[in-house]
């Protein structure tokens, strides 16, 4: 995958966690990955999986559909 896909990957991530107030702690924790691999996710320092952004994807979607 391009860099610059990562990087908007990974802004986007970001980007839903924030707005659903969560910090990098329990979102790492509802995608089962250690805090730090997490950080280094989102600043583009490693690469999600599918499986991890599907997961992530699915986890926003329930999050708002359930508390918004």
């Amino acid at each position: 995958m391009e860099q610059n896909s990562l990087s908007t990957i990974a802004k986007n991530i970001k980007k839903y966690r924030l707005l659903n107030n969560m910090t990098q702690e329990e979102l790492a924790q509802k995608l089962f990955l250690d805090t730090q691999y997490y950080a280094q996710l989102e600043r583009g320092k490693r690469n999600f999986t599918i499986e991890k952004i599907c997961t992530g994807m699915f986890y926003f979607s329930y999050w708002n559909r359930r508390y918004h």
